[in-house]
């Protein structure tokens, strides 16, 4: 037993001479820690890396979805803009005015560009069925009468991104210049 006693000095002692300052050398393998540090570190840019991929594509989508719901938005003040001129000033005037007052909401899934579908359409707030025919966004367009020489238009659209309710909306004074 002494003998590998001074064996094992000799071998330590040859191991401190040959690597002073590194205490580690004399391991051959790695502690139940230093694997479980690693694992963590491991998951840990896992996660961060799939976290970080989500949010590029939860803000890709959003960015679509709001794309297009300002081109519904625009559509919507082109469409007002366009009955305008194919009716003329006063009978444009005169059809929302007799819509109910100064403030006129009308929820507008499609745009049929005839007078007739401004006639036809009732004043209200859109149900969840008024949406425009295959997507997920309600069209309303608000018409605020200014002045007998002026109506303020503001087209909304609305749609539920995940569990949140978003709007985009674009704006327009539509004025008598015939």
């Amino acid at each position: 037993m002494n003998k590998v006693w001074q064996r094992f000095k000799k071998e330590k002692e040859r191991e401190d001479r040959d690597y002073p300052l590194d205490f580690f050398h004399h391991r051959r393998g790695s502690t139940l820690i230093e694997v479980l540090i690693s694992i963590a570190v491991v998951v840990l840019v896992l996660v961060t890396v799939v976290a970080g991929g989500t949010m590029v594509t939860k803000n890709r989508r959003f960015s679509a979805d709001q794309a297009l719901a300002t081109k519904y938005s625009q559509e919507g003040l082109e469409w007002a803009k366009t009955i305008r001129n194919s009716m003329g000033w006063q009978t444009f005037y005169n059809t929302i005015s007799a819509k109910g007052g100064p403030t006129v909401t009308l929820c507008m899934p499609s745009l049929l560009v005839t007078p007739s579908a401004l006639v036809a359409a009732n004043p209200g707030t859109c149900l969840s069925t008024n949406v425009i025919t295959g997507t997920p966004y309600l069209r309303s367009i608000k018409f605020v009468l200014v002045s007998s020489s002026e109506i303020d238009v503001v087209s909304y659209v609305d749609w539920t991104d995940n569990t949140q309710d978003r709007q985009t909306q674009a704006t327009a004074i539509l004025k008598e210049w015939q």
